[in-house]
């Protein structure tokens, strides 16, 4: 993948947290996000065990596991969504100011359960299949990685030719001009691969309704589980509008 814009997340995020945490900490009924918040209540409740939620931003996605008594680690390189999430959280969490790929590259093996790389943190990160292959090695045999991420199938209608820088299997695009924030969009069957290469197997995925995909995964060749098992719970209930 060819590398993307020169960028500073953090501080672009520093700008956005606010309006991104109202936003994410009450998501558009029927949406993908109030899909994925479904999805991780149910894993939530099936136990308890650990999880790290990378470029976890205010941390809506830790709200149940922290909640139900996981222990509970967010990491993001903005200084100001780290204080909100700490304010929304409180010492049920604990934070980390670091890049997701250095701070994962870090961990031991096996060390780590649920990895959260939810609110499309691969779009944002330097090396994103490093993400994903550094995430694969942390987690334990009974974890699972939650992925959201832009699908450029379906992105690319929304944007025109001249502004997205291509890489082979996506490309680059402004998710935002003001402050200007880069993004990647990824073909699926790139990310899929990236999952097979690194020994990891998808047990559930779901597309949109707009642009952006969920997939979890598990590592490859382990035994079907009654706990913590996503591929498993039913879809969440459709209780504020369609899918």
């Amino acid at each position: 993948m060819a590398p993307g814009p020169t960028f500073t997340p953090g501080a672009v995020f520093d700008a956005l947290a606010d309006r991104h945490d109202a936003a994410r900490w009450a998501p558009s009924p029927g949406g993908l996000d109030d899909h994925v918040d479904a999805l991780l209540a149910q894993m939530a409740a099936q136990g308890t065990g650990s999880v790290v939620a990378l470029g976890g931003g205010s941390g809506p996605e830790l709200r149940e596991f922290a909640k139900l008594g996981w222990s509970c680690t967010l990491v993001d390189t903005s200084t100001r969504m780290l204080a909100l999430a700490a304010r929304r959280l409180g010492p049920a969490v604990r934070y980390v100011q670091e890049d997701a790929v250095r701070y994962m590259t870090v961990q031991p093996e096996r060390s780590a359960g649920t990895i959260l790389h939810v609110g499309e943190i691969l779009g944002y990160v330097e090396d994103p299949e490093g993400l994903v292959r550094a995430s694969a090695r942390a987690m334990s045999a009974d974890g699972n990685l939650v992925q959201t991420f832009v699908d450029a199938a379906r992105m690319r209608g929304r944007l025109g030719e001249s502004s997205v820088r291509h890489f082979s299997g996506g490309y680059w695009f402004l998710e935002r001009r003001d402050p200007p924030l880069p993004m990647a969009a990824f073909d699926i069957s790139l990310v899929l691969g990236w999952h097979a290469t690194h020994g990891l197997e998808p047990i559930h995925r779901r597309l949109g309704p707009g642009p952006r995909c969920v997939v979890v995964s598990r590592l490859a060749d382990q035994p079907r589980r009654s706990s913590h098992e996503p591929g498993s719970l039913p879809p969440p209930p459709h209780r504020r509008g369609p899918m």
